[in-house]
């Protein structure tokens, strides 16, 4: 799905260089390519609270990257 950039890009909706849980969870459906389940969506959220180590709701460039791969 493209390099890190492009990601951070297309999951970024907003444009506000930060990606919120939402975006995250929208961007993480689509590399899926399907519906998230419940328990999709549990691992989904575990992974965006624990990517976002300065705990300000959104995931930096950097955290995303710790979080996609690099």
């Amino acid at each position: 799905m493209g390099n890190l950039e492009e990601q951070f890009s297309a999951a970024d909706r907003d444009g506000d260089g930060r990606i919120d849980i939402k975006e995250f969870t929208a961007w993480k459906g689509a590399t899926l390519g399907r519906a998230l389940t419940a328990g999709d969506l549990d691992t989904v959220f575990a992974d965006f609270v624990g990517a976002d180590t300065d705990e300000d709701g959104t995931l930096s460039y950097d955290e995303f990257r710790a979080i996609a791969g690099d």
